[in-house]
């Protein structure tokens, strides 16, 4: 299995000016290598086809409404399955704030959850990697790597070798992916249309799509994974 994880919003949890109201972070599961090598190989083709470089990296925010929908036209048709958590920080209760380690390690938690238990439940022993954008935000990302490991040692025990890789996304054409993803999930979440639209095209892929606090009464506790 390989995993690829992204995040869209500002992972510090400030609230206001230069920050943002939400954060997401997605993982996007994918079966084997023969699944891995074939959605690059259209992730390429789509290059082509746009004409763009080969070494173009897509990247949500950069990118046109026009390339965006060429590009979830192709991503729909490949086989992967996505898996994202929301952070709503607006509707954190200060006290929450005040533990940004916590609210980091719950969120990569309760995205992954589903992911692991399924990697746990297997009879037979498996071989799992998560990879992330080395360039990525670089405080979170250390967090998520040292976390990730812990939870999986623990999760897995000695099942499933599982390894924690940071790879430069401007190389690695599913860190893309998962960047368009969790970028149209943020905008979904942010209410805007072609958001929802570009997950209109996903459908049956996503697996979990969760939004925390969802409601204001939800806003008293830490999230408990």
């Amino acid at each position: 299995m390989f995993i690829y994880l992204d995040e869209s919003g500002c992972a510090g949890m400030k609230i206001g000016a230069g920050s943002s109201r939400f954060f997401t972070l997605t993982a996007l599961e994918f079966a084997n290598q023969e699944t891995t090598r074939a959605a690059r190989a259209e992730i390429r083709k789509l290059r082509d086809s746009l004409g763009c470089h080969r070494s173009h990296e897509f990247k949500f925010n950069k990118s046109s409404d026009a390339r965006k929908a060429a590009f979830f036209e192709v991503a729909k048709e490949l086989q992967f399955s996505v898996h994202a958590f929301t952070l709503n920080k607006e509707r954190l209760m200060a006290g929450a704030l005040s533990d940004p380690r916590k609210l980091i390690r719950n969120v990569t938690a309760w995205t992954l959850k589903n992911i692991l238990d399924s990697l746990a439940q297997r009879e037979s022993p498996a071989r799992a990697a998560l990879v992330f954008d080395a360039c990525g935000q670089r405080d979170f990302y250390k967090q998520v790597q040292v976390y990730v490991q812990k939870l999986a040692n623990f999760k897995l025990k000695d099942r499933t070798a599982f390894h924690v890789v940071a790879v430069d996304s401007k190389r690695e054409d599913l860190l893309q992916l998962a960047d368009m993803v969790c970028g149209a999930i943020n905008h979904h979440r942010e209410g805007k249309p072609k958001g929802r639209e570009h997950l209109a095209k996903l459908h049956g892929k996503i697996k979990t799509l969760r939004i925390w606090p969802e409601a204001k009464n939800d806003q008293a506790r830490l999230l408990s994974p």
